[in-house]
């Protein structure tokens, strides 16, 4: 409700609201408490739900919210802030339709109260008419010509200005409703954006931390791979040393062989030789001692 008495309905999260029960003046544009109190609740027939307005109760008087007093008896200040709470104390979502329909319900109420109070108060003042005066019965018949047109001209604008009040705040609720359609939309579609943007960022970092991972083990692998080579290359360097050093032993050991064998092949001519020498010896001695027996 506008101060000028027009309906207008804006959404809020409850989310985006403080944890303080005061948080609700944020709804309403307003940057401090002060002021700021609950000014209405009503109970609801078919739910144990309840409904809460809350909003400046003090301030100058062209910022009266004459809308909200005039339909619902409720005396605010500027903006106000209906909310919804369950039967233990919880925020409930108040969908703009169920708050049109329970604003409707507190206005026909009102007109209701406002019928019988005025029946009453029409009763009072005929029997008191009745008591103070006699009756007259053409003097009745006059008062009560006079009695019903006025009532039915008093009702008729009545009926009049709640019906002009009723179609104005249902047109305002309607273009507000179809505004926070529009709302709705172009929020989701912002949303909507955000949450692919943030999506594909996250993507592209999860892509990238991917890649840097595949690049450092590619990285740690192939100087493994560097290092097993080189140390099975210095392995295969070494072996071959030994082998070489085997080898060279082994011929080594050859050629002491041979050169033993050669000594010992040496010393058994010489030992043939000086055997052949005395063997000759031997058949030379004989050759003369035979030729001097004869």
């Amino acid at each position: 409700m506008q101060s000028n008495g027009s309906m207008k309905v804006n959404e809020a999260s409850i989310e985006s609201l403080s944890n303080a029960t005061n948080g609700l003046y944020e709804a309403c544009g307003y940057k401090s408490a002060r002021g700021f109190e609950m000014v209405g609740e009503w109970s609801s027939d078919n739910t144990p739900t309840k409904m809460q307005a809350w909003g400046k109760v003090s301030g100058v008087m062209s910022a009266l919210n004459t809308g909200l007093e005039a339909s619902i008896d409720v005396r605010v200040y500027g903006r106000s802030v209906f909310v919804l709470f369950d039967e233990n104390g919880n925020y409930i979502d108040l969908e703009v339709d169920e708050f049109k329909t329970r604003i409707a319900s507190l206005v026909g109420k009102k007109c209701e109260s406002n019928d019988t109070n005025l029946q009453q108060t029409k009763d009072n003042s005929k029997a008191d008419k009745e008591i103070k005066a006699p009756v007259n019965k053409k003097e009745e018949s006059k008062d009560k010509v006079v009695k019903g047109t006025k009532d039915k001209v008093v009702k008729g604008t009545k009926d009049k200005d709640v019906k002009e009040t009723k179609d104005k705040a249902e047109k305002e609720t309607k273009d507000k409703v179809v505004k926070g359609t529009k709302d709705k939309v172009v929020k989701g579609t912002k949303e909507k954006t955000a949450k692919e943007t943030k999506d594909k960022a996250e993507k592209e970092t999860k892509d990238k931390d991917v890649n840097v991972t595949k690049e450092k083990t590619a990285k740690e692998t192939k100087d493994k791979d560097v290092k097993v080579t080189k140390e099975k290359t210095v392995k295969e360097k070494e072996n071959a040393t030994e082998g070489l050093k085997s080898k060279d032993n082994l011929l080594q050991q050859k050629l002491e062989m041979k050169e033993a064998a050669e000594e010992l092949e040496d010393q058994i001519v010489e030992e043939d030789e000086l055997e052949r020498e005395e063997y000759i010896a031997y058949l030379s001695d004989d050759a003369e001692g035979c030729g001097k027996s004869s």
